[in-house]
């Protein structure tokens, strides 16, 4: 959902600044993130509530902050504009799946251990940009 709204978003902010010979700005990647942002939380929230993961005002925030790292982190693994790929929703998917496991009190230190981990790899495997060397 997210990779789909980012590629609309993208898709119309190039077709809408296309003939411009100035700075261009729109709309349309606010708007993106905007309802992707709104989408997420209220699945989080269905999903999450559906499980019986408890408590929600916690669950949600950190699902919805995850998931940010995750994106935030794409545009660096080399285009502007990530195109989904088994690889990057299988990582999206996850992360409503460790939030879950943190709230269980006998797998509370393995889930915050295996989300340590897997942020530490993301830079592992993503790097530094080039403008941070």
């Amino acid at each position: 959902m997210g990779l789909a709204l980012w590629q609309w978003a993208d898709t119309a902010d190039a077709r809408a600044c296309e003939e411009s010979t100035s700075i261009c700005f729109t709309a349309y990647p606010f708007i993106g993130i905007g309802v992707w942002a709104f989408l997420a939380v209220l699945t989080f929230a269905i999903t999450l509530g559906l499980l019986g993961v408890r408590p929600l005002k916690a669950t949600v925030p950190a699902c919805l902050a995850l998931q940010m790292y995750a994106f935030a982190l794409l545009p660096f693994l080399g285009h502007d504009v990530p195109q989904p790929s088994v690889v990057t929703l299988t990582a999206l998917a996850f992360v409503p799946a460790l939030v879950a496991v943190c709230t269980v009190p006998a797998w509370r230190s393995a889930g915050l251990v295996a989300t340590g981990v897997l942020m530490l790899a993301s830079f592992v495997v993503v790097g530094l940009p080039g403008d941070f060397l």
